[in-house]
């Protein structure tokens, strides 16, 4: 990616509280500089090959403690920013990659960066909120009527009745409330792969007893 003379900068530069008095401005001859009209920067960056460093830095480049990481998968580079370094919902960004020798000289130095010329305004972040479901499953994957829509608030729950024979039940511990959809008991059998289409199947919903088949696995999805 880099050589012992052109080291690269890749960076997620941010508008963190949407105030353009401390964002950074271009200097002349500078004037499309991939920066400007930004007041924080996460950068993943080489110096001395092959050697990458992340880093932040706030206003006047000054370094900034941070949680963020980044990963590199291919020619991909994903960047994890902690939403509470970020003040504001709605902010712009940029990201960008450059490449010089350290004289920033035009004919040594190149780069690219997303939306339009950096003069023109940041892109405005849009996101879809991630579930992290019930880790103890491999895949979730259910038939194709339904939909996993929150995170596990939707408790299993298992009583004895008579000798071998076991009711079970889901019950809303916040489906409905903070998250989507409703609380509801899915089975699956013991031994099927769990990236069959119809991994998961609907058999109740919420706090219909049911009893157990112990040729299943069972569990409580809160459910579109």
């Amino acid at each position: 990616m880099e050589t012992a003379t052109h080291p690269y900068t890749y960076a997620a530069v941010l508008d963190t509280d949407n105030d353009p008095a401390n964002n950074f401005n271009a200097q002349s001859p500078y004037n499309w500089d991939y920066w400007q009209g930004t007041d924080t920067w996460f950068t993943w960056e080489t110096w001395s090959p092959p050697t990458w460093e992340a880093s932040v830095f706030g206003e006047n480049f000054a370094p900034v403690e941070s949680g963020f990481r980044t990963v590199v998968y291919g020619d991909t580079i994903f960047w994890f920013i902690p939403a509470v370094e970020v003040s504001v919902s709605d902010f712009g960004y940029r990201l960008t990659g450059f490449g010089h020798d350290g004289t920033f000289a035009p004919e040594s130095s190149g780069g690219d960066l997303t939306g339009g010329a950096p003069v023109e305004p940041l892109t405005m972040f849009t996101a879809e909120p991630i579930w992290f479901i019930n880790t103890d499953f491999t895949s979730i994957v259910l038939d194709d009527d339904y939909e996993v829509c929150g995170p596990g608030a939707c408790k299993y729950n298992e009583k004895s009745v008579e000798s071998q024979k076991i009711d079970l039940w889901c019950t809303d511990d916040g489906c409905q409330e903070k998250y989507c959809g409703e609380c509801s008991l899915f089975q699956r059998k013991i031994g099927d792969p769990p990236q069959d289409p119809d991994s998961w199947k609907y058999v109740a919903g919420s706090n219909q007893k049911m009893q157990k088949d112990w040729a299943y696995d069972y569990h409580c999805y809160c459910k579109y």
